[in-house]
């Protein structure tokens, strides 16, 4: 897949409408091969990546509410939460796995 490049200058250097920007990211998801593509499945997206990083600092979940601009202190709880259960799911499938490898042993 090749890798493109938009830039998006206005001439009176006015930034974009709210439909303009949705037809540029919809634009590179179509490009990108990554449909649908939306301004908040990227925040989303954003914001798991940066759960996954946070998780264990001592105040990670203060962290991720004051970089994702939420007041509510309450609203990076999806994100920790989830990156909560796909670690767990991952250790969970980690030890299953040599559980099984321990019985193809002669």
């Amino acid at each position: 897949m090749a890798s493109v490049f938009f830039a998006t200058l206005m001439i009176k250097g006015y930034p974009l409408s709210l439909d303009r920007a949705n037809d540029v990211i919809q634009d590179i998801g179509r490009h990108g091969e990554v449909t649908p593509l939306s301004w908040h499945r990227l925040r989303h997206t954003w914001s798991e990546q940066w759960a996954d990083r946070l998780l264990s600092h001592p105040n990670g979940n203060d962290i991720l509410q004051y970089l994702g601009g939420w007041t509510n202190p309450h609203s990076p709880d999806h994100y920790i939460q989830h990156t909560v259960a796909r670690q767990a799911a991952e250790l969970v499938r980690a030890y299953q796995q040599t559980l099984y490898a321990e019985e193809k042993e002669p």
